[in-house]
């Protein structure tokens, strides 16, 4: 008897569930491989864009403080 262990089942394209005491407690399945990204198409992309007036910081912080209250 091979005991085969769940990651190495998932990673060979299966879906592995672990069920202690009857209650689903994780699941492991395997995922898409991802795409490259084609950085000449991204930098066309975000060249056309314009730049930031503020800093992320800044942003980031007068979006939660103004809708704090």
């Amino acid at each position: 008897m091979s005991t085969v262990r769940p990651v190495d089942a998932a990673e060979g394209g299966g879906s592995v569930a672990i069920n202690p005491q009857g209650n689903k407690a994780t699941q492991f399945a395997s995922v898409e491989k991802r795409r490259a990204v084609d950085i000449d198409s991204l930098r066309a992309l975000t060249s056309a864009m314009p730049r930031q007036k503020e800093s992320a910081q800044a942003f980031v912080r007068a979006m939660r403080d103004g809708d704090r209250y």
